[in-house]
């Protein structure tokens, strides 16, 4: 290079000589971005979170090398990957530290990020995660969730905030808790640099929901997400199960920092559904989850309860399965269906948690405790719209159903599907349903794997035809359960 005169001048450097688009190449090759788009997922503290995720030392050195490259190495690596930090009270006050150390044009190039203030359960490290151990597989042998976070992570639990504690009272636990608050608040001010609607947020802080400060407590933790500039996706999870109050607060706080309009809290002045033609109502309520995900509900004779049978999403073997994974897996269902990866259980059936990629299915009650007028189309639509298929014994888990040799005789005096009468009774203003009740082989569910969940009840156990033939509305979900 030639420069003025009297001045000594220094080639530059050999990667600086090749093209950016060469350069860039180069920095996949080292680990800073993938190749076919798919995130990798970074610890700030350096902890590997992904067995398969590159190493960071593969490329640190690139980010100390001159000013040029760490521009263009730290933008791809912060906007296509994402990003975990971990609060620990063993590393306090250091926890915030990498977070902090961020330059204001890494921040605006930071794309995802996971905060754990608090967990009280299992939440995933990586983007493609394990089982959670709170998700129903605690029943199952030795591969439940719970057995597996015994033994390869059994310190990552802590208790939830506003929990007492052996070792300090009271207000020494409540008071450190507010400090742990007061930290992330600070904290996140530095995030208020971040490109609008290109940012994804994800909050772990769980909170014990029996305490009275717990409501409170809960708005000092999202209160600085609804300072930050509009989020492109936000997920929050306030409690390891779940509680209506703390839910409410994280699907608010979501809504507000995602810069989407809160539904009215005033009726409508114009239509309202029950304004509408009979004709339409129906047409909505079949856009609702009156109709099951894969269109089948089960009953027993020994549950005397409807259930919905779902299929492990880690053995759905068939698209039809892995679809229908997640409507009920939504921390693994999305990934396994070829949707992009989800950042943790953010389950709003298992958590006291919101997020806007949660498509969970819940049983629609409040549509059966409106009116009248709603209750009698509902219960048309769900008996119309779904298949029945009816069990003598417990279809979940499929392993204990009891096997008949061959020869010997029905073990019941009368076929299960006499004694579920709500199937096939649909209102008499309905046109003819068009669902099946059907009695299925006693070996049939042992096509799938599946899993046992606590049942889904708003009161007693009543009969099967309950809903139909009881002079109060009640929903047929009140005997509804997911295995």
């Amino acid at each position: 290079m030639v420069g003025p005169p009297g001045s000594q001048t220094r080639p530059l450097p050999p990667l600086l000589r090749l093209s950016p688009p060469i350069r860039c190449r180069i920095y996949r090759f080292l680990g800073v971005a993938s190749w076919d788009g798919r995130p990798n997922q970074f610890d700030l503290h350096g902890r590997q979170v992904f067995f398969f995720a590159p190493d960071p030392s593969n490329f640190y050195g690139l980010l100390l090398s001159c000013r040029t490259i760490y521009s263009e190495a730290a933008a791809m690596l912060y906007s296509a990957n994402w990003f975990v930090l971990y609060y620990s009270v063993d590393d306090d006050p250091c926890s915030f530290g990498p977070l902090a150390a961020l330059t204001a044009p890494s921040l605006r190039s930071l794309s995802n990020l996971k905060i754990v203030l608090n967990e009280a359960s299992c939440h995933p490290l990586s983007i493609y995660p394990e089982k959670c151990c709170l998700q129903g597989y605690d029943t199952v042998r030795g591969s439940s969730g719970r057995s597996q976070c015994q033994r390869r992570h059994r310190g990552s639990h802590r208790l939830p905030l506003l929990t007492p504690a052996p070792e300090c009272s009271d207000n020494e636990k409540l008071a450190a808790d507010q400090a742990l608050l007061k930290k992330w608040e600070t904290t996140a001010a530095r995030l208020s640099v971040v490109a609008p609607k290109r940012f994804t947020l994800s909050l772990v802080c769980d909170i014990n929901p029996q305490h009275p400060q717990a409501l409170q407590m809960a708005e000092s933790a999202v209160a600085p997400i609804r300072r930050l500039p509009p989020l492109r996706g936000c997920s929050i999870r306030l409690a390891k199960t779940a509680d209506a109050r703390l839910q409410q607060v994280a699907r608010d706080a979501v809504v507000d920092a995602c810069g989407l309009p809160r539904p009215s809290s005033r009726p409508s002045s114009t239509a309202t559904l029950t304004s509408l033609p009979r004709e339409l109502r129906i047409r909505i309520l079949e856009y609702t989850d009156l109709v099951t995900p894969r269109r089948e509900v089960t009953w027993s004779r020994e549950d005397h309860a409807y259930s919905i049978f779902t299929y492990d999403p880690y053995f759905s073997d068939t698209p039809d399965k892995q679809h229908g994974a997640q409507f009920f897996h939504c921390s693994v269902g999305r990934s396994l269906s070829g949707g992009p990866p989800t950042n943790g259980c953010f389950c709003r059936r298992r958590h006291a948690a919101f997020s806007l990629a949660c498509k969970c299915w819940a049983p629609p009650t409040a549509l059966f405790l409106t009116c009248r007028a709603l209750y009698e189309e509902a219960q048309h639509v769900f008996f119309s719209h779904n298949r029945f298929l009816v069990h003598d014994f417990k279809a979940c888990p499929p392993w204990e159903l009891p096997v008949l040799d061959d020869g010997e005789p029905y073990p019941n005096a009368r076929f299960a599907a006499s004694h579920s009468s709500a199937p096939s009774s649909p209102p008499a203003r309905s046109p003819t349903s068009a669902s099946s009740s059907s009695s299925s082989p006693l070996t049939a569910p042992r096509a799938g794997r599946g899993r046992s969940t606590p049942p889904y009840r708003t009161g007693g156990r009543p009969s099967p035809g309950c809903a139909a033939r009881s002079t109060h509305r009640r929903s047929p979900f009140a005997c509804l359960s997911w295995t």
